[in-house]
């Protein structure tokens, strides 16, 4: 008899087919719709009384399921659709550097935040959008290209961009549209790499952190603006202004500091143990001060847009590039690890006003690398077969449609090119979360069900789990090293001039 059972995520055994073998070629069709997104195992086989030889030969897996593609992308071919669902709106990215989902109000925050609160009753709120990577110096890059941080060869400060890659302002540019980029960060000085599309390009001083983009901006003309704005709060230094400052935090009575050095130094110097819970609470305190200061310049960005007119039929887009840790696992700030605290971060999106009938929450994990290809797709832009990494968003968000697929991060932790890197990377099927150490080449595993703080390793007690999800998360970098190939192998590295040494320092980078 020929049998095919398959092993689902659960344990169980489900028996599929099975029937006399006989001999010669049989064609065996199996229906796997049931299971789509899940991770299973497929076991077929023969059993009988006497002596034969079984050979399995052109077995294939056909389906809409992304998973079912080595490298999940979205691609739309010139001329498939000639309306495409967005039209040409107005465009706002507006980044909130180092926010962590649970900051804010609309996901479960312990304070209101008005202004995302706000946006996010009006639009869409993915409850479970996942950073590429820990750190800006990689997130933004997969933003703007759409690609994994690794498949443009992104390690440290000093990498750059492929030449061959396209960024989103390019194509935006491309598009028609006036693009814009206002950054208080320094991450953009001298990057060329990042400027390349933009036709306007302002700078602020990372000290200004009180500052929005002028009036001046958000005006008319002739052709559709596209705008990304990076503002460094809730960033450390945790030193909001009034009346922030001390609005949640003035109880406190110690004299544990809030500077980048100390928080991040803090786990390879002291022992945690030494912080108390008041001490804790004030840092992340201050930190939500921080926060609630960054929502009230959203609020800001907001009223221009609705004194220039041009708030009703905007898409407005509210992100942050990686979280923010407190001690989870024993690290402050960002950059070093692949945990929830460190990649969860709001995506809110507000849509233009003539759009109805979307979602008002997708709780299906996303990643930030979806934003290019959703912008692609919902304002009809060809790719001419090129396969992004992302996918688009809006099947999700207007038709309900699931977006389960293996969610992909990774971190080179440090983010000083004078110092080795050290590769982790992680990846999220279903319910399970696969951390792989690059230098280690241990695993850890997390049923994020049961444990969305990921504190209890599987890895032991499920060892052909953690095999399974290794076995996937290396073929994914395996086929983002073939991509980077693709692009003329590793990409630039410049050296960092002295002033943007300095600011990386300060925010604790360096």
């Amino acid at each position: 008899e020929l049998y095919a059972e398959l092993l689902d995520e659960r344990g169980e055994t489900h028996h599929l087919y099975r029937q006399g073998l006989g001999g010669g070629n049989r064609r065996l069709s199996l229906d796997l719709e049931r299971w789509r997104g899940q991770l299973v195992r497929l076991r077929l086989g023969a059993t009988g009384s006497g002596n034969g030889l079984v050979k399995l030969a052109g077995a294939t897996l056909s389906g809409r399921s992304s998973l079912l593609r080595a490298e999940p992308g979205a691609s739309r071919s010139e001329g498939e659709d000639p309306r495409p669902r967005l039209g040409r709106p107005d465009v706002f990215f507006i980044l909130l550097d180092a926010a962590r989902a649970d900051a804010f109000g609309c996901y479960g925050g312990p304070r209101p935040t008005p202004a995302l609160d706000d946006l996010a009753a009006e639009g869409t709120r993915f409850a479970r959008a996942l950073s590429a990577a820990p750190w800006t110096g990689q997130s933004v890059p997969s933003v703007f290209t759409g690609l994994y941080p690794d498949s443009v060869g992104i390690e440290h400060w000093s990498s750059r961009l492929p030449a061959a890659t396209s960024t989103l302002a390019e194509r935006m540019t491309a598009a028609g549209y006036r693009t814009v980029l206002w950054s208080q960060h320094p991450f953009y000085n001298r990057r060329g790499d990042l400027k390349r599309g933009f036709s306007e390009i302002a700078s602020r001083p990372d000290k200004l952190r009180d500052t929005v983009p002028d009036p001046e901006l958000f005006q008319a003309g002739d052709k559709p603006l596209f705008a990304f704005f990076h503002l460094l709060p809730p960033h450390t230094p945790y030193s909001p202004p009034e009346p922030f400052l001390g609005a949640y935090s003035s109880g406190y009575e110690g004299e544990t500091p809030v500077d980048a050095f100390f928080l991040n130094s803090f786990p390879r110097r002291r022992d945690p143990a030494e912080l108390g819970p008041e001490d804790r609470r004030y840092i992340r305190d201050r930190y939500l001060e921080n926060a609630a200061f960054a929502d009230s310049l959203v609020g800001r960005i907001v009223a221009r847009l609705r004194d220039s007119g041009r708030y009703q039929d905007s898409l407005i887009v509210v992100l942050s590039d990686h979280g923010e840790a407190f001690l989870e696992h024993d690290r402050f700030m960002h950059g070093q690890r692949l945990y929830r605290e460190f990649l969860h971060v709001p995506l809110i999106v507000k849509w233009p006003s003539r759009l109805i009938g979307f979602a008002p929450v997708i709780e299906d994990t996303v990643t930030l690398v979806d934003l290019l290809p959703t912008l692609l797709d919902g304002l009809g832009l060809a790719t001419d077969g090129e396969h992004l990494q992302g996918i688009s968003l809006l099947p999700a968000v207007f038709d309900r449609a699931r977006t389960r697929r293996s969610i992909y991060s990774t971190t080179r932790t440090s983010t000083d090119p004078a110092r080795p890197t050290h590769l982790r990377a992680a990846l999220e099927v279903g319910e399970w979360k696969l951390v792989w150490d690059g230098a280690t080449l241990e695993t850890e595993l997390y049923r994020l069900t049961d444990d969305p703080g990921e504190l209890n390793d599987l890895s032991d007690q499920l060892p052909l789990q953690a095999l399974l999800l290794e076995q996937m998360l290396l073929m994914r970098r395996a086929l983002h090293q073939k991509t980077l190939a693709g692009f003329g192998g590793e990409s630039a590295v410049e050296a960092l001039d002295a002033e943007t040494e300095e600011r990386l320092r300060a925010l604790g980078y360096l």
